[in-house]
């Protein structure tokens, strides 16, 4: 008698240094639902260091010089400056990626991506 085959979900995130498993499932609807908060997870991370950097970088203007005691050049207060209102660009497209909801779909390649593995338990 051949026996059905039985899977679990594995659920993690991995970048260009690490893969991390988070949880596993039985079903792919709990692995989806694990997925999800884990993507809103990282959403949120993404959305804090925006804010991070925009408050950092109004810090540096206010200031008006860098760490080591130089004032800040032209360039540098233009940079800080578009920081400052926009935030910086890597979070930006951080949060577009990470606002994908499906999990076949969002690849937030090289930074941490959400995923969910479908392995084949063997006995």
């Amino acid at each position: 008698m051949k026996k059905k085959k039985e899977f679990v979900y594995l659920v993690g995130d991995n970048g260009p240094e690490h893969d991390s498993i988070a949880n596993v499932h039985k079903t792919y609807n709990g692995a989806l639902k694990s997925w999800n908060e884990l993507r809103i997870a990282l959403l949120n991370q993404a959305k804090y260091m925006l804010k991070y950097t925009k408050d950092d970088a109004k810090k540096q203007l206010e200031k008006g010089v860098r760490v080591n005691g130089e004032k800040l050049s032209k360039e540098s207060i233009k940079y800080f400056k578009d920081i400052a209102k926009n935030g910086q660009e890597m979070y930006l497209e951080i949060i577009k990626k990470l606002s994908e909801e499906d999990p076949k779909e969002i690849d937030n390649y090289p930074h941490e991506t959400p995923y969910i593995y479908k392995i084949e338990v063997k006995p």
